[in-house]
């Protein structure tokens, strides 16, 4: 019973000795945390005057977001009686070991002035990268955001992004698609390709110049290997395939053009000619 009073005295003189100052920290730091935001969106809207996309303008608005709160956060601290001087010692005696801590969030930072200076994507775009393609939601100071075609959210470090390749489908007013089809060797290839542009001209998707072509990529054992080449807005990759696929089912079974796959049975010798 005494322990337990003891323990109770101890943490009402605690409250009694820094609960106001806890209490102005806390204030402080939520008071500042609001300001930051609104700063930081302020900014948002006053870069929007200069030369710059979206994409700029939110590096700018983060930067000046996570700066601002840096400052309330040290300005919390000191109010609780913990000098800025000494925590800033203690971070140049530290120096070594922050530096190495924070090595993979600096250099994400670089690389992310690095996106927003040169602009190799913009939000909206429609990129392929570090092997995820989808749509750009958000570019940070620290990572990229995309959405997929299958509406999945990925994250990706800065660093990654600008260390590797980088298609960006939407700087492109077209691209051509390669839709593959495997016929029988004894099909009509004059009607098949005759399908195949009809299947063409038929989808909403394909942009008629250039034209679609047909080519014979392989003649297999079994098979001949044809592509349907055609042009089609960026976002319709994917769907083209399955539209032209879909277009051709009715075709393919009627037509008789499915490889068959041949095979040659030989007698085996009797025991006689042996």
């Amino acid at each position: 019973m005494e322990l337990e009073n003891e323990v109770l005295v101890g943490i009402l003189d605690l409250l009694a000795r820094f609960g106001g100052r806890l209490i102005g920290s806390l204030t402080i730091l939520f008071i500042g945390l609001w300001a930051a935001r609104k700063l930081s969106t302020l900014s948002g809207k006053a870069t929007s005057k200069w030369d710059l996309d979206e994409t700029g303008i939110r590096f700018v608005a983060n930067i000046v977001f996570y700066v601002l709160f840096a400052v309330v956060a040290l300005i919390a601290v000191n109010n609780l009686g913990v000098e800025i001087s000494a925590i800033l010692a203690a971070l140049g005696a530290a120096g070594l070991a922050v530096g190495l801590a924070l090595t993979g969030a600096l250099t994400n930072l670089a690389a992310g002035l690095v996106i927003a200076v040169l602009r190799p994507f913009s939000i909206g775009n429609h990129v392929e990268t570090c092997d995820a393609e989808g749509e750009v939601v958000d570019i940070d100071i620290f990572s990229t955001t995309l959405r997929t075609l299958d509406n999945e959210t990925i994250v990706l470090p800065n660093a990654e992004v600008i260390g590797g390749p980088i298609t960006n489908y939407s700087t492109a007013e077209f691209v051509r698609v390669e839709v593959p089809l495997s016929v029988s060797v004894n099909a009509d290839l004059d009607a098949v390709t005759q399908h195949l542009m009809d299947a063409a001209a038929a989808c909403s998707r394909v942009i008629p110049e250039p034209v679609p072509e047909v080519q014979i990529s392989e003649f297999g054992e079994n098979a001949i290997r044809l592509q349907l080449e055609v042009s089609v807005l960026p976002v319709d990759r994917e769907d083209v395939i399955f539209d032209v696929n879909r277009a051709l089912g009715s075709h393919y079974r009627a037509g008789g053009w499915a490889p068959r796959k041949l095979v040659q049975l030989h007698e085996a010798p009797s025991a006689d000619t042996l």
